[in-house]
């Protein structure tokens, strides 16, 4: 069942068509037409009583107003309409530390997120915050599920296409918060200060006022233990 398609709705208008995904053109006016057509192996559609639109490749609003216009510009006073009324199955790898890695089919137009859902999420040691989107052999995208889960920031707005690749890395550095903040936990850090991860962890519990932060650390076979000033809280990381 995990090589089933996943859906996601809410196409956006950078969805890039491609072969397969099938449109719905209606026309009135000067012609009338409607019917649906899908994009081809060649990258177009032949509209009948018009000819052919090359439309793979080109983003969901691009494919859209040059059928428009290839059409207004054979049949002045033409009204067009058109839909996206289904998109094609896509097959993309899913890498590194995931539950189940392996190559998926997903509905085009998938994110990343949905990507990582089909492959059970990220598994013990795997990255939150270091997650590679790579394409023709690039990276094109890095992304950090902290600025979702944390920040509410959907960062994930990038539609997966054909042959890519979501390769979710190692964890590097972790850090356990616990004692007088809301939420203890352990998070994954890069570069973030003690105020950060404070932040992280919600802010001070209610009945708790911060004025000092045991910090412990291991380096080496050495433990290093030291009490960090409020004042120097987004000076230390």
């Amino acid at each position: 069942s995990t090589f089933l398609p996943v859906n996601e709705p809410g196409l956006g208008s950078n969805y890039i068509l491609s072969t397969g995904d099938i449109l719905s053109i209606n026309v009135t006016g000067s012609i009338e037409l409607n019917d649906e057509m899908t994009i081809t192996r060649m990258g177009n559609v032949n509209i009948p009583k018009v000819g052919k639109v090359q439309l793979s490749g080109l983003t969901l609003s691009q494919g859209f107003e040059k059928v428009k216009d290839f059409i207004q510009s054979r049949y002045v006073g033409a009204e067009v309409y058109i839909t996206l009324s289904e998109v094609a199955d896509i097959q993309v790898i899913i890498s590194g530390y995931v539950e189940v890695p392996g190559i998926y089919t997903l509905s085009g137009g998938n994110s990343i997120l949905g990507a990582i859902r089909l492959a059970g999420g990220i598994a013990d040691n795997g990255s939150y915050r270091n997650i590679n989107l790579k394409r023709d052999g690039e990276i094109i995208a890095n992304l950090d599920l902290y600025d979702l889960l944390l920040k509410g920031e959907l960062a994930f707005n990038i539609p997966l296409q054909a042959g890519d690749v979501v390769h979710v890395e190692h964890t590097k550095k972790t850090v356990s918060i616990f004692g007088g903040v809301k939420q203890p936990a352990i998070f994954e850090i890069i570069n973030e200060t003690l105020g950060d991860i404070i932040d992280y962890a919600g802010g001070p519990a209610s009945n708790a006022k911060l004025s000092s932060i045991s910090l412990a650390s291991v380096n080496g076979t050495s433990y290093i233990e030291q009490v960090i000033a409020l004042e120097k809280f987004q000076d230390t990381s």
